[in-house]
């Protein structure tokens, strides 16, 4: 085995090795890209280097004082019919000593590896919907039908490409079918996607159902809900970090509307209205009242909380309801004055009466 190590400049600043292996009388046929006399298998080697796509060559041996030098963009092992004696030839190629840094396949999603002859480095080009340095990560599109699904309200508000308040697409996890979700695009600069829009069309009713399946958030009627478990999942795959509830009944006339903070204290919330409720999360400094809230609950933060028979707990939720419907139970609670429910019978909105009217609404956002 006969090896020849090449160095070629690329332009002023950097350079691209290799090391040849030499078959003596041999040559690759009817693959050149170009052709060109040089004095020496060096300069040949060179050639291919600086020559995009170039995998290897025919060096005539013969000859002086220039040489036959034959480049190719495939190799023996790519054109093996084409691979023939050839007396005063010599063939060459890096292949079994150059491991192009694509051959690995280092990118995923279908993304496509593209080589920078000339820094020896890579670069992922991604599918459309995929961001990462391998493509790995999957970002959404702008959600405007099935077959451009958004990875979440807040993904497609960074796209630029959202068209305001209303209906789109999304596949949080990029597996199963994409399903249609109502996404804020406005409230605190938008990207809220809509887990729960409770509107009395009249009297309320005692009965719920709770589904298992995040994807059902799509198209709940009055009384069905996502339980925590399928909310746990969906945040696995979204990556939400707040929370937002918006209540109004007509015959209180205030509205409740905060949204959980960006800080240690709104993350524990939803550590505790979404993945586990071990331990119950403190109310003050963990949200933040929005413009139009009006409420009691909302301005008196340090007497929230039911633990353990005791009240004044300046907490989330209440000891009693911490099963799957935590989310929806009691999640503001003020003992006998002033609560935020609307599951099981239990329509509260800042008051402490259970009921309502046409119109009365309640609504819950993750971001």
């Amino acid at each position: 085995m006969l090896l020849t190590c090449a160095i070629a400049s690329c332009g002023a600043i950097c350079k691209k090795m290799a090391i040849f292996d030499k078959s003596k009388g041999r040559a690759l046929r009817g693959q050149v890209i170009s052709s060109h006399d040089v004095t020496s298998r060096f300069d040949c080697a060179f050639k291919c280097l600086e020559t995009s796509g170039c995998k290897s060559y025919n060096y005539q041996e013969t000859g002086s004082p220039l040489h036959v030098c034959e480049l190719s963009n495939h190799t023996k092992t790519s054109a093996s019919s084409d691979y023939v004696i050839k007396p005063g030839f010599s063939y060459y190629d890096a292949e079994q000593f150059v491991l192009p840094m694509c051959a690995s396949s280092p990118c995923q999603n279908g993304g496509t590896c593209g080589i920078d002859e000339c820094t020896d480095s890579y670069e992922c080009l991604c599918k459309p919907g995929y961001i990462g340095q391998y493509c790995e990560t999957w970002f959404g599109l702008n959600g405007s039908s099935s077959s451009y699904p958004g990875h979440s309200c807040q993904n497609i508000k960074w796209t630029g490409q959202d068209t305001g308040d209303g209906r789109y697409c999304i596949n949080p996890g990029n597996t199963g079918t994409p399903f249609t979700v109502y996404c804020d695009m406005t409230t605190d600069g938008g990207g809220w996607t809509q887990i729960k829009n409770l509107t009395l069309k009249g009297p309320p009713s005692s009965g719920f159902a709770v589904y298992t399946n995040y994807r059902q958030i799509s198209n709940l009627s009055t009384y069905e809900f996502v339980s925590q478990p399928a909310l746990l999942q969906l945040k696995q795959e979204m990556g939400f970090k707040q929370l937002r509830y918006y209540c109004r009944k007509a015959s209180v006339g205030r509205v409740f509307h905060i949204m959980t903070a960006k800080n240690d204290s709104g993350y524990d919330v939803v550590r505790y209205m979404i993945v586990n409720a071990s331990s119950p999360a403190t109310a003050c400094n963990s949200f933040i009242r929005l413009a139009d809230d009006q409420s009691m609950l909302a301005a008196n933060c340090a007497k929230w909380g039911f633990q353990n028979e005791g009240t004044n707990y300046d907490t989330w939720g209440h000891s009693s309801f911490t099963g799957p419907w935590r989310p929806y139970k009691y999640v503001a609670f003020w003992s006998g004055t002033h609560v935020n429910s609307f599951i099981d019978g239990d329509e509260k909105c800042d008051d402490n009466v259970s009921g309502g009217q046409a119109g009365d609404t309640w609504k819950m956002f993750v971001r």
